[in-house]
Parts: C-alpha cells; sequence; structure tokens
C-alpha cells in the first residue's frame, strides 16, 4: 500500500505511515510530554537519556553495539512538548530498528549506577549550553517571553534540579507520561502500513503497569507578559540579541502567513534584515528571524550578533526594518520570492524519509490529520500581501521583548530605556 496510513489501536496508541520509492525506512517514537510537563526541571530530559542506559535483555553497551550495528542514524530528543526515539535505516533493517526501540520504550529500568553516570552527563551538556551564547539566549528569551509559565522552563532543566533528583521523581514522570494515548508512532520511506501494524504488536498489547496511572495534567496555556529587554553582562567576543514576540499557535491557518512573513523578515538571504544589517552594513555576520509554533503558543524571533558598540545600531535598524514592514507592507515581488522559497524547502524536505516522518508526526500531534504537500502549498499561494502586513502590524503593535547578552557594562541598563539587569557571569 503506498501513500499514507494511520491506525489507532485499542490502547489509544496511534500509527501514522506514509510509503513512498526508497530504499531506506526511517521510524520514529514519539512521546507528547517535554519539558512543559516536568515536575522537577529537567525531568522530561533526563528520562530521555536513562531509555538508553539498560533494559531487561541489554545492557548500555550491547544498547550502544546493536545501534550502530544498524547503521543509517539513530537518535532521541526532547522539545518543550515532546520526546522522540527515532531512526533512519536500510528498509532491510526496519525490523530490527522496531525490536530495539520499542525495547528502550517499555523496558528501561533506569540501573542506579547508569543513571548516576548519565546525571554527570547531563550536567555537562547543561554547562556546555551556558558556554554556548546561542544557546543560551535562547533559554533567556524564553524566560521573558513566558514568564511565570513552564514554557519559560529550559528543556535541559537546570543543574541544581538534575543534581537533585531522584529515582522516584525519574520513574513517576515516565509513569504519568509514557502512555500510550500519548505516543504516536510516525514511519516514512519504504514501509508497509499492515506490516508495521503486525510489527509494532507489543506496543499495541502495552498496558501500563499501574492499574490506574496518574491522570496528565493538563497544559494551561501562556498568558501574554509584559514587554521587556533584560541585558545579562558576560565576558564574550560579542554581544548577542534576541528579541521578539508571541505569536500564533502551530495549528492555526496563520500558519501559513507567518512562514511567509518570518522569511521576507530574516529569513533568507534576500531578507530585509540580511539585507539592511549584513549586506548594506556589515554589521553582523549572523542575523536572521525564526517562527516557533507550539500547540497553543508560538513566537517570531529575532537573532543578531554583533560587536558591543553596534548594539543601539541594531537594535534601531531591527525596530526600522520591522515598522517598514508595518506601515508599508511587503511587495508582490517579495511575497513572491518568500512563497517560491518556502516552496523550495517543502518540496526538498520531501526527499528525506526522515524529514518526512517528522512531519507525519508533528501533524499528528499538532492537528491530529494528514497534511498533504499539496495543501501545503496551496495554503502558502493563498496568502496575499496585505495579510503578511496585517499580521506584522498585529504582532509587533506591542514593543519587543528581548535578551541581550554579551560584554554589555551594567551602565548601559538605565530604567528610562525599559532595560533590566540580569543576572550572568561576567
Amino acid at each position: 500500500m503506498s501513500g499514507y496510513h494511520k491506525t489507532v489501536f485499542d490502547n489509544g496508541l496511534t500509527l501514522v505511515s506514509e510509503r513512498f520509492p526508497s530504499r531506506v525506512a526511517s521510524l520514529g517514537l514519539w512521546i507528547n510530554a517535554g519539558s512543559r510537563d516536568d515536575e522537577v526541571l529537567g525531568s522530561a530530559h533526563f528520562v530521555e537519556h536513562l531509555l538508553f542506559k539498560g533494559t531487561a535483555s541489554r545492557d548500555a553497551r550491547r544498547i550502544a553495539r546493536d545501534l550502530d550495528r544498524l547503521g543509517g542514524q539513530s537518535n532521541a530528543f526532547t522539545t518543550k512538548e515532546q520526546t522522540c526515539l527515532y531512526g533512519t535505516v536500510r528498509d532491510l533493517e526496519l525490523p530490527r530498528l522496531i525490536e530495539l526501540l520499542v525495547d528502550l520504550l517499555l523496558n528501561s529500568q533506569f540501573p542506579e549506577e547508569e543513571a548516576e553516570r548519565e546525571r554527570q552527563v547531563v550536567l555537562q551538556e547543561i554547562g556546555m549550553a551556558l558556554d554556548t551564547p546561542e544557546d543560551r539566549i535562547q533559554d533567556l528569551f524564553a524566560e521573558m517571553l513566558w514568564a511565570g509559565h513552564p514554557l519559560a522552563w529550559p528543556v535541559l532543566g537546570e543543574s541544581s534540579t538534575v543534581a537533585g533528583m531522584t529515582a522516584a521523581q525519574l520513574h513517576g514522570f515516565r509513569a504519568g507520561n509514557y502512555l500510550p494515548s500519548r505516543l504516536v508512532v510516525s514511519a516514512a520511506g519504504n514501509v508497509e502500513h499492515r506490516a508495521l501494524v503486525a510489527m509494532l504488536a507489543g506496543l499495541a498489547a502495552w498496558v501500563p503497569a499501574a492499574a490506574a496511572p496518574p491522570p496528565v495534567r493538563p497544559r494551561a496555556t501562556p498568558s501574554p507578559q509584559p514587554a521587556r529587554i533584560k541585558v545579562h553582562p558576560k565576558r564574550l567576543e560579542q554581544t548577542h540579541l534576541l528579541l521578539g514576540v508571541p505569536g500564533p499557535p502551530a495549528h492555526t491557518e496563520r500558519r501559513y502567513v507567518l512562514a511567509l512573513l518570518n522569511t521576507v523578515l530574516g529569513g533568507n538571504m534576500s531578507s530585509r534584515l540580511f539585507q539592511e544589517v549584513r549586506e548594506k552594513r556589515g554589521l553582523a555576520y549572523s542575523i536572521y528571524s525564526f517562527a516557533d509554533g507550539l500547540s497553543d503558543a508560538g513566537m517570531l524571533g529575532i537573532y543578531a550578533g554583533v560587536g558591543h558598540e553596534s548594539v543601539p545600531r541594531m537594535r534601531g535598524l531591527i525596530e526600522e526594518v520591522i515598522s517598514g514592514i508595518c506601515r508599508g507592507g511587503i511587495s508582490e515581488d517579495e511575497l513572491r520570492g518568500a512563497l517560491e522559497f518556502a516552496k523550495a524547502g517543502v518540496v526538498l524536505a520531501e526527499e528525506s524519509a526522515e524529514a518526512r516522518m517528522m512531519r507525519l508526526a508533528r501533524n499528528e500531534l499538532t492537528l491530529g490529520r494528514h497534511v498533504p504537500l499539496e495543501e501545503v502549498e496551496a495554503g502558502l499561494e493563498r496568502v496575499r500581501t496585505e495579510e503578511v502586513g496585517e499580521l506584522a502590524a498585529s504582532l509587533f503593535a506591542a514593543p519587543l521583548t528581548g535578551v541581550i547578552l554579551g560584554p554589555v557594562r551594567k551602565d548601559d541598563c538605565q530604567p528610562d530605556e525599559g532595560l533590566l539587569s540580569g543576572d550572568e557571569d561576567d
């Protein structure tokens, strides 16, 4: 059977697949639980690490060996809303990949010695993120944009919370979130849906050990926060800026308008920010905008890395570019260029089994349905120039929220400029 197929098993597990001509197969196990579901900061991410540290039939070394012998690529990641274990292999290796991933999901035992060793690994990962300005500023920005809400929490957790996390807390997170009803299995490439149903018999029969698992804690929608800009002085070669506003969630029709607005604003080399900041003035090597949609929220952000002396000028240029789009909108030529760029990105991604697998899963988790490529292209084609200007004016009606990280003098944090002084290593 070619094309898209979906099966919902009796225990609530959802399987989505898409077959197309290929010699590879990509499969992911997606748990609809991420850092926003943490009760202790970093639980979701720490549990993801521990899934690879031993099952009833495999120790950590054998898991690593079995993954390597499959060839291809295999990994796992945690986001604010999901945890995913996945692999992309030669199609003949798909049954072995499924058996291994299912074993990790269902039978991981969190051995005490391995857990303590992996705790140190996670602490090092947190340290690496703190030392990487482009990663650090993302966490600082989330803290500002979603202040007081779980979306503000760092995916990795904090050193203090990870260091003090107990085995009971980790097991509790898994018991409360790793449930068949919160699992989507996504597969793409040379995959056959009926064969996948048979190969997933273990997951189809999966019933949580607890007779009555703890109820899933409902997710609260974030509330708008006052716009603020916070300065975090730090000894770096550059000053890093991240400015932005809340945006529409991933499931709204405005996602197509947002995609094109982001492209025109700073999404490629012909974008207004790239041309004004880098090409015309040479102020920055890295300057771009990005859009991120979640289940009930979103954001539109602008990042730049500049010399300290250029920070005021950079902020002014960003405001000027935004104001230009809000006042005058965009031209038909800009819209056409953004449209072709966006459509090319979607089509090129369709050549990758892994990208298709991830798109299938995200559409199922976010929209509850399959979104064919033709629907995406049609959605982009429907966008009009006035819609882009209207969305920009709506999103940027309030002042920007932002973070400035780098060699900024504390004297630069003047209350009359709307700046707050944040804590950071000098």
